[in-house]
């Protein structure tokens, strides 16, 4: 069932265009060791991710979370929006918008302010407001 870039496991959900299909393979490919754990510094400390690190795995869950959502809007016109199937995909959906506000404040941790203004929360696929008005609360949103 898996490919050499997992890519056929997602298929037979019929979750994503043929575009969607040459995004995931293009971010699997050459990323092998991206989710594997900090190189360690010291005994029982790790260096963290660095700014271009974030800027990958924010990608990466960025599409998680449109996967998730495509997921949930085919169970809910299948299953109905209150079957428990469809709330277990709203469940996934919380923990990862949990997991990327975690990682996004550590992002800023490691982000200048330059580059916060070139890349906005890429956790959230939020850019900083550029001269062009809105009010957005000073974002852009995707």
């Amino acid at each position: 069932m898996k490919t050499k870039n997992s890519v056929k496991v997602l298929l037979p959900l019929g979750l994503h265009t043929p575009e969607m299909k040459e995004k995931i393979v293009e971010m699997l490919n050459g990323r092998e060791g991206m989710f594997k754990g900090s190189v360690k510094e010291e005994k029982g400390m790790k260096k963290g991710m660095t700014h271009e690190e974030h800027l990958d795995l924010a990608k990466a869950l960025l599409l998680i979370d449109k996967l998730i959502n495509d997921a949930g809007d085919t169970i809910g016109r299948s299953y109905g929006y209150s079957s428990r199937e469809s709330k277990a995909t709203g469940t996934l959906r919380k923990k990862l918008e949990s997991l990327r506000s975690m990682l996004d404040t550590r992002y800023h941790k490691v982000t200048t302010d330059e580059q916060f203004l070139k890349q906005g929360h890429v956790y959230f696929g939020e850019r900083p407001k550029t001269e062009a008005g809105g009010n957005n609360n000073g974002y852009l949103t995707r």
